[in-house]
Parts: structure tokens; sequence; C-alpha cells
């Protein structure tokens, strides 16, 4: 009966890339809403500059114009902040794919050296097997 002695280890080695592809899909999670409300962010600059321009157009009020363009540094304070969170949401999922590939590279050296410990047994229960057949044929010759 084969028994891999390395089978904890192996095992081990699954748990820990179960573990990095969850967070990798974390990573990628966060990742998608950072990307996501960066968007929403450029999209409310757009419309506040086009409301600033128009404010501008007509009977200026500099009251609606002050408000309009304090918001609009606002925003792009925000934009800038969501613009280095992207930034490090992208690092971070980098970072995590290189965890997961180191992962996958250990689980497949332990399958490669159980399969290799598989294959040497099952050449010595043949070997040992051909020697009890020989054995036995000799034994029926003999009589």
């Amino acid at each position: 009966m084969f028994k891999f002695r390395l089978a904890s280890i192996r095992r081990l080695y699954e748990y820990k890339e179960k573990r990095c592809q969850e967070e990798v899909g974390q990573c990628i999670a966060r990742l998608r809403l950072a990307e996501q409300k960066q968007g929403e962010l450029e999209q409310t600059v757009k419309e506040i500059q086009k409301e600033l321009a128009r404010v501008q157009e007509g009977n200026v009020s500099l009251t609606a114009v002050m408000v309009n363009s304090y918001y609009l540094e606002h925003l792009q304070e925000l934009l800038a902040m969501q613009k280095n969170l992207v930034a490090q949401r992208s690092t971070e999922l980098r970072e995590a794919q290189g965890r997961l590939r180191e992962a996958v590279k250990n689980r497949k050296i332990m399958n490669k050296i159980q399969e290799k410990q598989y294959r040497r047994f099952l050449l010595e229960e043949n070997r040992r097997e051909q020697i009890f057949i020989d054995e036995l044929a000799l034994a029926a010759r003999r009589r």
C-alpha cells in the first residue's frame, strides 16, 4: 500500500494556494471598487466643470462660482487620492498574484514528488511480484 510521507506538507501547500487564490479574489474586488469610485469621481468632476462654465457664461453669481470652484478643488483632491488608492490596489494585486504563483509552484513540486515516489513504489511492487512469480515457477518446476 502506497503512503506518501509528505502528504501533510502537500496539504499545507494546497491550503496556502487556496488562501492565496482567495486573497487574489479579494484584491481584484477591492481594485474594481476603487476603479469604479475613481470613474464616478471623474464623472462628477466633469459635471461640475460644465456647471462652472455654464454659471460663468450668464449672470455671474460670485457665490455660485466660488462654491463650484471650491467643490471642484475638493473633488480633484479626492480624485488624486483615489488614483493613488487605485495604484496601491494594483500593487497589492500584483503582489498577491506573485504569492499565488509561488504557492502553485510549490504545490506542483509536491505533486511531482508524490508522482515520482508512486512510480518508484509501483516499480518496487512489480519487482517483488516478479520475484514471487519466478519463485513459484521454480517451485512448480522442481516438483
